[in-house]
């Protein structure tokens, strides 16, 4: 299961979007597609996702958060297992 819900504005005022869970399977497609309509919709397209509470992430969710940052999105409190992860695929 994965919850997404929205955290306290940055202190740059960017829009900050909280994951909570484990990034895999379904979860994957459809975060995918709620941060790209939500960086859509940010007029200077600053949109930071925090990490904290994400679980596990699969390499469908790995290969997101990567696609996710080369558009423009900021990872936030990425846990260190997973940052590595992130670095390792785009190694």
């Amino acid at each position: 299961m994965l919850r997404i819900s929205p955290g306290a504005p940055a202190a740059d005022g960017a829009r900050v979007q909280s994951l909570e869970g484990r990034l895999v399977g379904q979860w994957v497609g459809l975060v995918g597609d709620l941060v790209r309509q939500d960086l859509a919709r940010v007029e200077d397209r600053r949109l930071v996702l925090d990490l904290a509470g994400v679980q596990h992430a699969g390499r469908e969710g790995v290969e997101l958060l990567r696609q996710l940052q080369a558009e423009g999105v900021t990872l936030r409190a990425c846990p260190a297992y997973l940052r590595q992860l992130c670095d390792a695929e785009s190694a």
